[in-house]
């Protein structure tokens, strides 16, 4: 087995109102943001998976989002597997 890291976010579906997310964006709109136009807010699950390989692994990903990390009536999500990860650029806020 081998362990797989996966990054899964968890967002509200396009057509289900996001207060947080308006709420957010006007008082980053008063600080000066006028540029941002649309702002949602989620979550960013990352964890890894002990599988075969990365089909298998994908699959349980999937599987607990369905399952237990999203709310399937409100929500959606996506996930990245390690490939996806190594790709990404992080930013520590400073």
């Amino acid at each position: 087995m081998t362990r797989y890291p996966v990054r899964m976010a968890v967002t509200l579906k396009p057509e289900v109102l996001d207060p947080a997310g308006q709420a957010t964006l006007a008082v980053i709109k008063e600080r000066g943001f006028g540029m941002v136009d649309e702002l949602r807010i989620g979550k960013l699950v990352d964890f890894s998976v002990q599988a075969r390989d990365p089909a298998e692994a994908l699959e349980v990903a999937q599987r607990l989002g369905r399952e237990f990390l999203a709310n399937p009536v409100l929500e959606r999500f996506d996930v990245w597997m390690e490939e996806d990860l190594r790709l990404g650029a992080g930013c520590d806020g400073e």
